[in-house]
């Protein structure tokens, strides 16, 4: 028995930091509720925030005032921080069902986890070099960046949501 509820402190405590203490944050009770169920609900999500917390940047979540039509979520081309420890912003749209939201939020987590891979390699500052170096469909003077594995990972954590609603 102590098992058991020592294991599901530590599961509720890693989903927790998921949003407030990790590498991953935000001020928004919304985007920390989608940060806690995406993490408890699906292992591509869960994956994607332990890896975020294991590599040198930290990524705020806030939610989007406006934005462009059909554009749920977003990573900003802009870094601060230092070359050690980028700090990067997520804009995320409120108003999307909570599956969608947490895949959405998925789906930006991964560009995250590209750049913060890329600049462990590169010592550029510059995200939008090193988003245009993982772009699978960038069109010249286009200023939206897009990569087959982030589109990937929205599928596979709705997918996972989804499964884990049937239970």
């Amino acid at each position: 028995m102590r098992g058991i509820l020592a294991g599901a402190l530590i599961l509720l405590s890693s989903a927790a930091a998921a949003g407030s203490g990790g590498h991953v944050r935000s001020d928004q009770e919304v985007i920390r509720d989608w940060l806690t169920d995406g993490y408890q609900r699906s292992a591509t999500f869960r994956a994607l925030v332990d890896e975020i917390d294991g590599l040198p940047g930290i990524v705020y979540i806030d939610a989007m005032a406006g934005g462009a039509r059909g554009l749920d979520g977003a990573l900003l081309h802009t870094v601060a921080g230092s070359r050690e420890l980028p700090l990067l912003r997520v804009v995320m749209r409120l108003g999307l069902s909570r599956t969608i939201g947490i895949a959405t939020l998925g789906h930006e987590l991964q560009h995250v986890a590209e750049v913060l891979r890329a600049s462990r390699d590169d010592a550029t500052s510059s995200i939008l070099r090193l988003l245009a170096a993982d772009d699978d469909t960038h069109q010249t003077g286009s200023s939206h960046f897009e990569t087959r594995e982030a589109q990937l990972v929205f599928v596979r954590v709705r997918d996972e949501l989804g499964l884990g609603a049937k239970r």
